[in-house]
């Protein structure tokens, strides 16, 4: 989700006058963290200037710089709240959120392996709308002299020479899972999946001298107690058609061509989350914020409407702020109470009424994860 908020924040700056009055309280980015591709600000004449802002500035609210972070930053997570919530009142989601270890805890007995590289391989089906995410990961080998440290990678079987993202696990108890994260979480578009060229995603290490595995499962088994429905039961991932299994390799080159395959996850634990973003559609409609496009014979401006919409919810976020500040001055003095609510009522609506209107056109054909509910259709109006 933090990657839809950090697209969005420069659709509006934070302040449109140069005012040197507070420059010793501007962040070292402060270029940067007022850029606007809109030309719209949170702080300008028509809606609360930063002089009026500095006045709430305190040790508790920030300098005037912070303020205005804060203020943008929750009103663009209020505009993705009211996008999502208004596209899930009209449209189902066709698959639920998925986010555990894939691999499991047990430790009934460790194996002598034939190769050199061990782990785990996700084989999903493209999915328009989909990703997987794997953001840590946890490692058992016994037959060890601890401690001792593992690096574990992540590969996309189109590309073997680059992984997607390394951690390493050091392991200072033989037989115990020890976990590691990702500095930064490893993120595949499953739209970009060749599923026709039987894609991989391979996490995968490689074995201390002389080491053993854990002979843990990639699935919670089963046995004969019902065959895929019992396993979808236990194993929500498989909703994803997601072939998961253990494997091991001679080499990272040879990644592709698999040296043995099995139900067992050698040693690892993957910490895994499949999930649709639909929503970084908003992404697509700022990157295109001049641009007029065809909506239902008419013509709108999304990327505007967005801009419009951030601005409006941010500046209500900075009123409330303003308005709780315990600060005496004559702002707070002339501009009461009812004024502050005035000014975030009507600008929680504004923001209300142009993300209403961006939700509608969401296009019938961005994601695969979502369908119309069974009461309601999808309107041609709705549609690119």
């Amino acid at each position: 989700m933090q990657q839809i908020y950090d697209c969005l924040r420069n659709v509006i700056g934070l302040s449109d006058t140069n005012c040197n009055c507070w420059d010793s309280d501007k962040p070292v980015d402060f270029a940067t963290l007022n850029a606007s591709n809109s030309g719209l600000y949170l702080s300008q004449p028509d809606t609360i200037p930063v002089k009026i802002t500095n006045t709430a500035a305190d040790c508790e609210q920030g300098g005037v710089w912070d303020m205005l972070v804060t203020a943008r930053d929750r009103g663009i997570k209020d505009v993705v709240a009211m996008f999502i919530e208004l596209v899930q009142a009209r449209l189902a989601e066709t698959r639920t959120t998925f986010q555990d270890y894939v691999g499991t805890s047990s430790k009934n007995s460790f194996v002598i392996p034939s190769f050199d590289y061990q782990g785990i391989y996700f084989r999903p089906y493209y999915i328009k709308g989909g990703a997987l995410v794997i953001d840590k990961v946890q490692l058992a080998l016994t037959n060890i002299t601890a401690p001792v440290d593992v690096d574990v990678l992540v590969y996309r079987g189109s590309d073997l020479t680059t992984s997607l993202g390394s951690t390493t696990v050091t392991l200072t108890t033989a037989g115990d899972f020890y976990e590691a994260s990702f500095s930064t979480p490893v993120a595949i578009d499953l739209s970009t999946i060749r599923d026709d060229e039987d894609e991989k995603i391979f996490v995968v290490y490689e074995l201390p001298s002389g080491a053993r595995v854990v002979n843990n499962e990639t699935e919670i088994g089963c046995g004969t107690c019902g065959g895929y429905a019992a396993r979808l039961k236990r194993n929500p991932q498989l909703e994803w058609n997601c072939e998961i299994n253990g494997f091991e390799s001679d080499s990272i080159a040879n990644l592709n061509t698999i040296r043995r395959a099995s139900s067992y996850a050698r040693g690892l634990r993957v910490n895994a989350s499949f999930y649709c973003d639909w929503w970084s559609w908003l992404c697509d409609v700022a990157t295109n914020l001049n641009t007029i496009v065809q909506v239902g014979g008419q013509k709108a401006n999304l990327g505007m409407q967005l801009a419009d919409a951030i601005q409006a919810a941010s500046v209500a976020r900075l009123a409330e702020a303003i308005k709780n500040s315990p600060n005496i001055n004559r702002y707070g003095i002339v501009m009461d109470d009812k004024y502050w609510y005035s000014t975030i009522n009507r600008n929680k609506r504004n923001a209300a009424q142009w993300i209403a209107f961006i939700a509608d056109k969401l296009p019938h054909d961005v994601t695969d994860c979502l369908k119309c509910l069974d009461n309601g259709r999808l309107g041609k109006t709705r549609i690119f």
